[in-house]
């Protein structure tokens, strides 16, 4: 049989405890992000007022034309194939 090298892999006996691979840190993808530039931080408010509702925008104007009857139709429709 062919052994192929392969080093993310390695034999271990049985009867012994294997090593424990160190965890990495949580925040390696956000530090590594920031170091390069490519972290844009947010204004909290500005991410607010992006979900808040006018008061003159009424919320069927901003879900679209939508037809719930169409839609219960077209699951039921779904659910008896």
């Amino acid at each position: 049989m062919a052994e192929f090298f392969n080093p993310t892999f390695r034999e271990e006996p049985r009867n012994k405890l294997t090593a424990i691979i160190p965890a990495r840190s949580q925040d390696y993808l956000l530090d590594w992000l920031e170091s390069t530039g490519r972290l844009i931080l947010r204004d909290p408010s500005e991410q607010e007022d992006r979900y808040r509702l006018s008061e003159n925008e009424p919320l069927s104007e901003i879900m679209g034309d939508l037809d719930m009857h169409a839609l219960e139709e077209e699951e039921e429709g779904d659910l008896e194939e």
